[in-house]
Formats: C-alpha cells, sequence, structure tokens
C-alpha cells in the first residue's frame, strides 16, 4: 500500500476505516451517512461530502482552554451560579471554581468534564476527522505485523471478557 493513495483517499473527504495491503477501508464522514468504500489502489477515488460540511452547532474544541471557556459562558447565559452548577452536576464543592478560572492549571478528569458538559446540556463526541501524515504513513508501513497483531488482540479481547465476567 501506498501512503499517497491513503492520504488521497483522506484527501477526498472520506474518514480512513482500515487499511490492507491493496485496499482502503473508507466510510462516508456525514452525520447520519452510513456508506461505506473499499477502495483499492490505483483505481478511482470518489470525492466524498465535497466542502465538508458540519451541522453548526458543533463546535470545534482544540483545547482543554476552548472547552473551559465554552462551558463558562454557557453557565453565565443560564445564569447559574458554580454552586449550583456542582450539584446539578454531582461535583465536590469548589471543583468547578478551581477548572473553571482564567489560568488555571488544574483540569479535570474525563469524567468530571462529562459530567460538567452534560449538565449543561453538552455531549462530548468523537467524530473521525483527517489523521496526520506521520499516522497514515505508520499504518501503511504496519500492514506486514497485521496478522501477528490481530491474534494478539483477540487474546486481549478475550481475556478482558474473562475478567469482566469473574468480576460481574
Amino acid at each position: 500500500m501506498d501512503t499517497k493513495f491513503v492520504k488521497d483517499v483522506q484527501a477526498a473527504g472520506w474518514s480512513i476505516q482500515a487499511v490492507t495491503k491493496d485496499s482502503v477501508i473508507a466510510k462516508c464522514p456525514s452525520a447520519g451517512c452510513n456508506l461505506y468504500a473499499e477502495l483499492k489502489q490505483g483505481g478511482v477515488v470518489p470525492a466524498v461530502d465535497p466542502g465538508a460540511r458540519r451541522d453548526p452547532i458543533d463546535h470545534q474544541v482544540p483545547t482543554y482552554d476552548t472547552i473551559r471557556q465554552m462551558l463558562r459562558q454557557r453557565r453565565e447565559s443560564l445564569l447559574l451560579t458554580i454552586r449550583e452548577l456542582e450539584e446539578v452536576a454531582g461535583l465536590e464543592p469548589d471543583l468547578l471554581a478551581k477548572v473553571e478560572r482564567d489560568g488555571t492549571k488544574k483540569i479535570p478528569n474525563v469524567q468530571t468534564l462529562l459530567d460538567w458538559a452534560g449538565a449543561l446540556g453538552f455531549e462530548l463526541v468523537l467524530r473521525p476527522v483527517p489523521m496526520t501524515a506521520l499516522a497514515l504513513r505508520t499504518i501503511v508501513e504496519t500492514r506486514d505485523k497485521t496478522a501477528a497483531r490481530s491474534k494478539r488482540m483477540t487474546l486481549e479481547n478475550r481475556r478482558r471478557g474473562e475478567r469482566a465476567s469473574r468480576g460481574a
């Protein structure tokens, strides 16, 4: 598999789902679109979702500071105090005062962030976006290791399942 081909698939607007030695499994990235395509190297790469339009209510959050500012603005627009929001979200007293402050060094754990956002009517969503050139190159260059990795991952999944059933 050629890294340039995988980059071309991504540049055409597709979300990379898997890469084999001779093809790329790609998915339409548009909300509600369930189109998948197996694209063979050397073949035509059709464009999908030209312009990559997204729902305008989505907000990209490249940093924690961006999330923090958005959540504080939402709390203030709802005229909620920090104490009230902590109670609604089920958070420890004074936690939001520490993590919402400008210039804070305190960053909440993921569960706290989910609870904080959820209490303000937001959900955090992971959406496929274009991968970096390094990630694509690494995927392409490791295809000769897929059989061994698949076997190892199957064993790890089986062990996790056994641990979960013992703990249940």
